[in-house]
């Protein structure tokens, strides 16, 4: 990854945060979800890490419960053809867990269910306070 890359996705980062932070963040959150469905896994990958990130950064929000509560958002991202998208989703769904229940758990495939329990399980004490409120 080139240092220009990095350069712009850190600011690419930051635009998205400040944006979640003045304004409302619906319509941004449906774009990051759109985003799932590119046809290009860095994009799907960006996407994914920036809702980790914001999740990071905001904390508990009513703006995530779309993503909670929702299993034809995520489900499908599991089931992606690249890897590091695959693991990304992962990651954001153990995020999301480990800030409240999931509705579809029980739709997740059995290995999923097992590294998401072992996640929270692990890192119960891990959630901190957000940094920044919405």
């Amino acid at each position: 990854v080139s240092t220009q890359s990095t350069w712009a996705h850190n600011k690419a980062q930051s635009l998205l945060l400040r944006m979640l932070e003045i304004g409302p963040s619906e319509p941004i959150l449906e774009i990051l979800t759109m985003g799932f469905k590119h046809r290009s896994p860095k994009v799907r990958s960006a996407c994914l890490q920036s809702l980790i990130v914001a999740i990071q950064e905001f904390g508990e929000c009513e703006a995530w419960s779309n993503l909670r509560h929702h299993p034809n958002l995520i489900i499908p991202i599991l089931e992606d053809a690249d890897g590091k998208v695959r693991k990304t989703a992962l990651n954001l769904v153990i995020e999301l867990a480990l800030r409240g229940p999931l509705r579809y758990m029980n739709s997740l495939r059995d290995v999923h269910k097992e590294i998401v329990n072992k996640a929270v399980s692990d890192s119960s004490n891990r959630v901190t306070a957000p940094v920044r409120k919405i």
